[in-house]
């Protein structure tokens, strides 16, 4: 049927979707997501690595608790040692040379007799890694300075130290991968 004053009858065309329809919200929604998973993986990295760090620092503050626990046991044995020699010397060379003989019975440390000043000092080295160690250097007191001071021994090196070693240090930033 056709009418004679009718309009005629216009197709519309079918619109397609193009990229240009998904709209600034999509690529910003795609952006925003990307950002979030990179931030992500960077948290887990740094966590890892912080981790890694905290672990390496406990162990060396533990080895390090662990040999100034042995040095304050053998100060201990040292001053049982001087308390019982002390009470039995008559006099400050018998002081002294009681004091070299039973050291050398103890394991305590190395014992060095200094004849500038007369004084017996003890020596002694504790590992607290492979690249570290605690210094001890004890001066033990005359008769006349215990009997003033009430001490037996004066503490004259406390010290960590590092080893030589002819390892080669890494200081690398182990980003990802293996330690």
């Amino acid at each position: 049927m056709y009418y004679k004053n009718a309009a005629p009858i216009r197709r519309q065309k079918k619109r397609g979707y193009s990229f240009s329809h998904f709209g600034f919200p999509t690529i910003l929604l795609t952006f925003v997501m990307l950002c979030i998973m990179t931030f992500g993986i960077l948290t887990l990295v740094t966590a890892n690595s912080d981790l890694k760090l905290t672990n390496k620092v406990a162990e060396k503050a533990t080895g390090y608790y662990k040999a100034e626990e042995v040095s304050y046991q053998k100060l201990t044995q040292l001053e049982q040692i001087l308390k019982e020699i002390y009470s039995t010397a008559p006099t400050e060379d018998n002081f002294k040379t009681m004091i070299v003989d039973q050291l050398t019975e103890t394991d305590i440390g190395t014992i060095v007799y200094s004849t500038e000043n007369d004084y017996v000092y003890l020596n002694w080295t504790i590992d607290i890694s492979d690249a570290q160690y605690l210094s001890v250097m004890i001066k033990i007191l005359s008769l006349d300075e215990v009997s003033a001071t009430g001490k037996y021994y004066s503490i004259e090196e406390w010290y960590t130290a590092h080893t030589e070693s002819t390892e080669e240090v890494d200081d690398s930033l182990h980003v990802i991968g293996n330690d």
